[in-house]
């Protein structure tokens, strides 16, 4: 008798640890732990470069960089840069590595047959997630591992049916001081955007989506982790569709409101009918008709963890995630033609100070004060350095929108909020 019972606990404890392995392959488990880790009061943060997507042309790419202090920057595998507050590197061939304070900030400038792409540079990360990437446009998805051991990585991929089962995804080896690339295009023949999620199980990845067809050029920052709040950040005024893309990536539904917010009020776009989202599943939906063409943020209120993305498509596309607040403090370098967007979801009056440096003697400030769920714009400057500070680093978000030929929203984040970071839940399935 002892011995069947001890045959019946051997097999049920197998079955348990194959459906847990089951089920790290078949879907991502996003962070769910809110414990908070101290990190020192550094910065670092990558710079992707071209070419763009998969296709046969080469572009430039241009890397710009800036801090409160003088900052330490070198390509992948190249000589390093003199230390300087404002770095450039004209015609990057490979990713930009920077060292600085939490308020270092960087942005690459990708040209190429004469449309633009502009993406901020990211700090390596465990965890990441593209909403709205499309196929058939040479999406490709980009991962940097600048540290001196090898990174391991899971790559997942969401569709409006669900997960996307797709062999050789899992345990991805990048070596250190190498990139990987990834072409998305024949993972899938999904007719819509997909969304792919990227889990570090050893080291740490800077991930960047970048596309080149013909919807235009496009590159793409994370969003750093699913979240129950989510704002975005910059949606132009320029004509063409609105495309919202919800994803789930949990195992429990979760239900949404919409908010917008205009320069002349807030409204809800949708109604106050709430929308729901099933456990790991993709939502898309058409919101043209309802916030317009006019510069919009977004805020989704969600009963669980999401992450979200909104597409606006005409003569180019820009593909803009929902992204974390501006922090307490973040230097950026001046961009053409650029539009600074600020955007404060709370229910409390928030003051950013603008300040400007061309290099040249001539500087400037400016204060910005936001009323309680409200979005300002103002011109941004073109050259030299710029310094942002709020008042409340949890409070206000920001991104740079650019429009002409090609259009571009840059989300601004700073490291003073990377000083404390989500501990990540790794399934037994990980190896």
């Amino acid at each position: 008798m002892k011995s069947r019972l001890n045959l019946f606990l051997t097999i049920l404890t197998g079955l348990v640890l194959i459906a847990a392995m089951a089920g790290s392959v078949l879907v991502p488990m996003p962070p769910s732990s809110r414990e908070q880790i101290t990190l020192g009061g550094t910065r670092s943060v990558v710079c992707a470069v071209g070419p763009s997507g998969g296709g046969s042309t080469v572009g430039t790419s241009t890397v710009h960089l800036t801090d409160a202090k003088d900052l330490t920057a070198h390509q992948v595998g190249g000589a390093g840069h003199d230390p300087d507050s404002l770095v450039t590197f004209e015609a990057a061939e490979k990713p930009v590595v920077a060292d600085g304070t939490p308020m270092l900030g960087g942005v690459t400038i990708y040209s190429d047959s004469g449309k633009t792409a502009m993406v901020p540079c990211v700090s390596p990360a465990s965890y990441g997630i593209w909403n709205g990437v499309p196929i058939n446009q040479s999406a490709t998805l980009v991962l940097t591992n600048v540290d001196p051991a090898p990174a391991v990585v899971d790559v997942f991929l969401l569709g409006q049916s669900g997960p996307i089962p797709v062999p050789g995804l899992r345990d991805i080896n990048i070596s250190a001081g190498s990139t990987g690339t990834l072409l998305l295009d024949p993972l899938t023949s999904s007719p819509t955007p997909i969304t792919v999620v990227m889990r570090v199980s050893k080291g740490r990845i800077a991930g960047t989506i970048r596309m080149a067809g013909d919807a235009g050029i496009e590159w793409m920052a994370p969003q750093p982790a699913a979240e129950s709040i989510l704002v975005i950040t910059g949606i132009p005024a320029v004509e063409g569709s609105r495309v919202l893309t919800v994803t789930n990536a949990g195992d429990e539904k979760a239900t949404f409101t919409l908010k917008a917010l205009t320069e002349s009020g807030d409204f809800l776009p949708l109604g106050d009918t709430p929308i729901d989202v099933s456990a790991l599943d993709v939502l898309e939906m058409d919101v043209t008709q309802a916030i317009g063409t006019q510069a919009t943020t977004l805020v989704l209120t969600s009963t669980a963890p999401i992450s979200a993305s909104i597409t606006v498509k005409g003569s180019d596309i820009a593909i803009i995630s929902a992204q974390g607040p501006l922090g307490a403090g973040l230097t950026f370098p001046g961009v053409e033609s650029a539009t600074l967007w600020l955007s404060n979801p709370t229910d409390k009056r928030v003051i950013v100070t603008v300040a400007s440096d061309d290099g040249q003697g001539n500087q400037e400030s400016t204060q910005l004060v936001l009323p309680p769920e409200s979005t300002a714009s103002t011109p941004y400057p073109e050259t030299g350095r710029v310094v942002l500070t709020a008042e409340s680093e949890a409070a206000v978000h920001a991104a740079l929108v650019v429009t002409g030929t090609s259009v571009s929203v840059i989300p601004l984040t700073s490291g003073s909020l990377a000083s404390v970071m989500q501990v990540p839940d790794l399934d037994p399935g990980l190896g």
